[in-house]
């Protein structure tokens, strides 16, 4: 989305109706204020999910040679990240 900030902020100028541009990729707390005040988009995704190892009994399901798989979990720093830095902002 960051890379994408022209091409978003032309979007929004030019959208008539009920049509919604979100803005996506990359988005985190370290950016999505930047993103939102120079693109005008009135929505974001972001990944709030963080990747954790697990420890597989049986037959691994992975290359990993200490048989290890990945699981995802919601990652709540991230979260509340980016919204405490939109409710600092005065954008949400």
């Amino acid at each position: 989305a960051f890379e994408g900030i022209p091409m978003l902020s032309e979007m929004v100028r030019r959208t008539v109706g009920p049509v919604l541009i979100a803005a996506a990729g990359g988005i985190g707390p370290g950016n999505v204020v930047e993103v939102v005040e120079r693109t005008g988009v009135p929505e974001i995704h972001f990944s709030a999910q963080r990747s954790i190892p697990r420890l597989m009994d049986g037959v691994p399901l992975s290359s990993d040679p200490e048989g290890q798989d990945r699981a995802v979990e919601l990652d709540t720093r991230k979260v509340e990240g980016v919204l405490n830095a939109l409710v600092k902002a005065g954008l949400r």
